[in-house]
């Protein structure tokens, strides 16, 4: 089993919309919508 490589399948697994652009030197940056479910009665 591999200990790495599955950040962005996670994200893309409980977000709603995600995305990413790369950064210079190296590396990128990631962005992510989750959907907070609707509680009855509160905010």
């Amino acid at each position: 089993d591999q200990e790495s490589g599955r950040g962005l399948f996670l994200v893309e697994c409980l977000a709603s919309r995600w995305g990413w652009e790369p950064r210079n030197p190296v590396g990128k940056t990631v962005w992510a919508e989750v959907a907070a479910p609707v509680r009855p009665g509160g905010p």
